[in-house]
Order: structure tokens, then C-alpha cells, then sequence
């Protein structure tokens, strides 16, 4: 094992995922001592919260499964997987099912960039670490001397999206290359803020390193001496990361007239949440009501009009007054005064009215898309992941600002 997750991992709001398979909200897989790994119903969303003392050098490291445990029943392979706990900001996710609570740990097989499994294991039942062998998580990153501050951070547990833990790519114009390292796959812009991912591979290479760019949604290997914190980065604070938590002013408003009637950062509601065929949820689901205003977050212009998009539903695109652009996506059909293509609009103007998709599976919403804006061409694009153009960000912290700003309170 080369490299170690040094990303902070999202919250799946009590939806544990096998490949390729889509599990109800209250289904979880959890590790019993006695009767191995098993599905387990009625489990709430994660929190988080402090480790447990029991599980504390467990949840410090990344756990490699060396041995079968004859216990387990195998709905994927242990044997060469990897466990890493889930967490942020020094704390980690746990959930409660069927009365006992379970720290969460993320599964990885070799050489997969993304989790195979989220499993719940309480700290009475550990047995199954026996079977192991503990790496610390800043491993790979302590191997080389320029790597010390990372290191560092990596140490504190920190969620690197925030404040002063952030790293970026400290250069001009950086290359970010494919495995090899013979092709470039994309060229990042300065200060871009960048995520260190896990990789279990043997495939190394001495002075670089593999990185995420969130902006980008893309990966690749940058060689190590780019990779700074934010704040020992000359003049990468002279402009903020898009991922950071947005500054609140009186120009922004929440885009529906009420709280949405669900939490749009748990279950399928929530932005990255997985979708039929691989692919990747874009957007926040504001559950509201048919026909309610959709309305604009803030002043912009109309980039395109009223447009066919999902299951009989419309979308509306504008860009607003920083430059994001934002999709008004599952929207109904009928016209908003005075919107058309390429028309002002100001904070809190409709733009649209809330739809409902004609399957019949679900809620009516307002589909809540959102764009940097640093990238040009159509927002729907590709085949695979998101299925969105390069510069889509998660709307997730924006929408949390504006709803506590406009209601009092948020979820």
C-alpha cells in the first residue's frame, strides 16, 4: 500500500453500499463477532461524535485484513480489503442499529479509488481486527521530507476543506498526469484545492503524488512539491475555494419559498448520492410542493430558457452575479414572467415553478444544480461519475447558509 486516504469522507446517511447494489435507507451491514457480517434494518443516520476509547487505535489507522475470519459471511471478499473509518473535522461517523451503536468504517479493495462497502462495527465486537494488520494513516506521506507539513495534517484528522488544513496546488499552471506519468490529463489552475486519495496499487512513483481536484471532480498525479497548505502557499489566499463555506450577504436568498420538507444532504436527496448505472447524483433534491416558486439565489441572467431535462420535467440555467451558474432542474413546464433566454433577473425572482417527475417515484423537488463557472460547454457531459461538465461543486454548504439566513434554521 503506497498511498493513503487523506480525504475527508461524506456522510451516506445510513444507505451502505455494495457494488452494484442499492439498499433501503434503513439497511445497513454491520460486523458481529458471532455471526460475522450481516445486514441489519432500523439503523439511523450517522453522526459525529468522539471515538470510543475501544476502537481508537482502530480508528486511527487503516486496517488491512491479512486472514478470512471463519466467521464471515461474504458478500464481498475480506481477504487484501482495507478498512478505513469514516470521519471529519477529528471525529467520526456512528450509527445506531437495533439498540447498539457502530463506529463506521469505509471498505476498499486493492487498486479501487472508491469504497466497496461502509460496515458498522461496535467496540464490543472487534474480533474482526484480529484478522489484520494497522498502518498509520499518514504513512506515505511521512516517507518523504517534503512532505512534512502535509504529514501534519494528515496527523490532526482535520477535514482539508477547511480553513488553514486546506491543501492546494501550489503552482502557477499545474499538469496533472495519468499513471504513467506520460500523459497529461488535464492542466490545474493556481491555488485549486486538492484532496490526497487513497490507492492501494503498487504503482508508486518517488516525488509524486496522487490527488483529487474536487473542482474538477477529476484525479491524477502532481509531483509532491505542488502540493502545499493553503496557508504556507504564497498568495493562494488571495482568492477563496470554491469548496469553502460561502460568505453570507443580502444579495443570496434560498432558491424555494419554504424549507424543504427533507434533509437534501442525506439519502438519495443528497448531492454525489449514487444512482442507477454508476452514475452520480449532481445536484441537492429540495422536496417542496407542485407548482411552488423556484427562485433565483441571487441576481444573474437567463443562459438558457426553459428546456426539456427529466421525465417530463424542465430546467432553467443562470449565471449568476460571481460568475457560478446554477440549473433549476425538474421544474414544470409553464413560464416564469418575464424569463427568457438571456433576460436579467434579480435575487429572489421566479425563474420557475417546482415539478414532479411522471414515473410516479418520487417527490416533487426543485433539482439544484450548481457551477463554478470556470468551464464552457453544455453542464450535462460525459459518461461516466457525475455525468457533468468539470467545474460542477457541491451546492451543499451554500444551500445549509442561505436556508439558516432565511428561516432560522437548517438541516
Amino acid at each position: 500500500m503506497t498511498s493513503i486516504v487523506a480525504n475527508t469522507f461524506s456522510l451516506v446517511a445510513a444507505l451502505l453500499l455494495l457494488p452494484g447494489t442499492a439498499r433501503a435507507a434503513t439497511h445497513a451491514w454491520v460486523w458481529n463477532d458471532v455471526s460475522g457480517l450481516q445486514p441489519s434494518s432500523s439503523c439511523s443516520a450517522p453522526v459525529l461524535s468522539e471515538a470510543p476509547q475501544e476502537l481508537e487505535r482502530f480508528l486511527s489507522q487503516v486496517i488491512e485484513i491479512t486472514d478470512e475470519p471463519q466467521s464471515t459471511v461474504q458478500p464481498f471478499q475480506f481477504i487484501g480489503s482495507f478498512w478505513q473509518a469514516a470521519g471529519a473535522g477529528g471525529k467520526f461517523y456512528q450509527t445506531t442499529c437495533a439498540g447498539k451503536t457502530y463506529s463506521l468504517f469505509d471498505v476498499y479493495r486493492a487498486g479501487r479509488q472508491q469504497p466497496v462497502a461502509r460496515v458498522g462495527v461496535t467496540p464490543a465486537e472487534i474480533a474482526l481486527f484480529q484478522y489484520s494488520t494497522a498502518r498509520p494513516i499518514h504513512e506515505a506521506a511521512a516517507t518523504a521530507a517534503s512532505a512534512t507539513a502535509t504529514a501534519q495534517v494528515l496527523n490532526t484528522g482535520m477535514n482539508l476543506g477547511e480553513g488553514n488544513f486546506e491543501l492546494v496546488a501550489c503552482a502557477e499552471a499545474l499538469a496533472v498526469r495519468d499513471t504513467s506519468l506520460k500523459r497529461i490529463l488535464f492542466s490545474a489552475g493556481p491555488f485549486e484545492t486538492v484532496k490526497l486519495v487513497q490507492s492501494f496499487e503498487n504503482d508508486s512513483h518517488v516525488n509524486y503524488v496522487r490527488v483529487q481536484f474536487p473542482e474538477h471532480e477529476a484525479m491524477g498525479w502532481v509531483p509532491e512539491n505542488a502540493v502545499r497548505l493553503r496557508s504556507e502557499c504564497a498568495g493562494a489566499n488571495t482568492r477563496p475555494s470554491l469548496i469553502q463555506q460561502p460568505q453570507l450577504t443580502a444579495a443570496w436568498t434560498f432558491p424555494v419559498l419554504s424549507r424543504p420538507a427533507a434533509n437534501y444532504k442525506t439519502d438519495q436527496r443528497m448531492f454525489r448520492a449514487a444512482r442507477a448505472g454508476g452514475r452520480l447524483h449532481a445536484a441537492c433534491d429540495l422536496y417542496r410542493t407542485t407548482g411552488e416558486q423556484a427562485l433565483a439565489v441571487s441576481s444573474g441572467q437567463v443562459i438558457r430558457d426553459r428546456y426539456y431535462f427529466y421525465e417530463g420535467t424542465y430546467a432553467i440555467e443562470v449565471r449568476h452575479s460571481d460568475g457560478k451558474v446554477v440549473r433549476y432542474g425538474e421544474i414544470t413546464g409553464k413560464a416564469a414572467p418575464s424569463i427568457k433566454l438571456n433576460s436579467n433577473v434579480a435575487t429572489g425572482q421566479t425563474v420557475g415553478y417546482v415539478g414532479k417527475v411522471n414515473s410516479g417515484c418520487c417527490t416533487p423537488m426543485l433539482h439544484f444544480e450548481m457551477y463554478s463557472g470556470r468551464a464552457s460547454g453544455p453542464l450535462t457531459q460525459g459518461s461516466t461519475g457525475f455525468q457533468r461538465r468539470s467545474d460542477l461543486i457541491d451546492p451543499s454548504s451554500y444551500l445549509t447558509t442561505w436556508e439558516k439566513a432565511k428561516f432560522g434554521k437548517n438541516w
